[in-house]
């Protein structure tokens, strides 16, 4: 991925292109080289801090999973998909909350 280095936002790059490979090369029937490359894609999270890209993993590693036949790991990928997407939700509200109580307090 040496073309993304000039960019800022390398990690971000890298993620999705390693997430949307895991995803197909899943489609293909190479599951181990899928869990491989969500393996990769796992270790970028901490680096972007971001909930969306945390529910998109998941929710790949969910379909990964089940296309591979193990049920309680794509079971385990959805439960944690689903807080992922509890804390990004959120952090949206706790921003927007945020924003109009200092527009209130502007307008008082």
């Amino acid at each position: 991925m040496p073309a993304f280095r000039e960019g800022g936002d390398l990690l971000l790059m890298m993620f999705s292109v390693l997430v949307n490979r895991a995803d197909t090369v899943s489609m293909l029937g190479r599951y181990d080289a899928a869990v491989e490359t969500l393996a990769s894609a796992q270790a970028l999270l901490p680096g972007l801090n971001s909930g969306a890209r945390e529910a998109r993993f998941h929710e790949v590693a969910a379909t990964v999973h089940a296309r591979a036949g193990h049920y309680q790991k794509a079971y385990q990928a959805l439960q944690d998909h689903g807080g992922a997407e509890r804390r990004r939700v959120d952090a949206v509200n706790s921003r927007q909350a945020t924003e109009l109580k200092t527009r209130f307090d502007m307008e008082r």
